[in-house]
C-alpha cells in the first residue's frame, strides 16, 4: 500500500474527488479526510467541531509520519488543516496510486509548496470558505 496526500483550500473540489475515489472502490478504510466529511450538509468543522486540540495534532501528526511523509511536510499539512484546509490521505494498491494520483490533480489542488509560499506572504491566511457567500450570477 502508498499513500497519496492532497491539501485542499475549497470544499467542492474534495468533495468531487471524495466521489470519484469513491467510484474506483475505494472506501473509509482506505480514504480518510481532516476534517471530517460534514453529516448534516454543514461545512466541516461546525458539527465535527474544529480540529485545534493538541490530542488531534498528535494523531495527525502520527499518521503523517507513519505513512513517510517528512516533519516539515507533516507539519506543513497540519498548519494547512488549522488555517481550514482539508487534507486528503488515501492509502491504496501501487496499481491503483496513478489513478489516484491522476484524480486528486484533476482537481487542480495547490501543491504543499504553493500553499507555503501563500502563507509566507501573508501570515494571517485563513481558508474560511465556511462564510464564503455563494456569488450573485446578474440574469441573462
Amino acid at each position: 500500500m502508498k499513500t497519496v496526500i492532497a491539501l485542499f483550500d475549497a470544499p467542492l473540489p474534495a468533495q468531487a474527488v471524495l466521489r470519484q475515489l469513491a467510484s474506483l472502490g475505494l472506501g473509509p478504510w482506505e480514504v480518510m479526510t481532516v476534517p471530517p466529511p460534514p453529516t448534516s450538509g454543514q461545512p466541516p468543522g461546525r458539527e465535527n467541531g474544529p480540529f485545534e486540540d493538541q490530542d488531534s495534532d498528535s494523531w495527525l501528526l502520527g499518521i503523517l509520519k507513519r505513512s513517510g511523509v517528512p516533519d516539515r511536510d507533516a507539519l506543513a499539512y497540519l498548519e494547512g488543516v488549522h488555517r481550514g484546509g482539508i487534507l486528503l490521505i488515501v492509502r491504496a494498491p501501487e496499481l491503483t496510486v496513478p489513478l489516484v494520483r491522476q484524480t486528486i490533480e484533476a482537481a487542480a489542488p495547490p501543491d504543499l509548496e504553493t500553499h507555503l509560499a501563500r502563507w509566507a506572504t501573508r501570515p494571517e491566511l485563513r481558508y474560511d470558505w465556511q462564510v464564503v457567500e455563494p456569488p450573485i450570477l446578474d440574469p441573462p
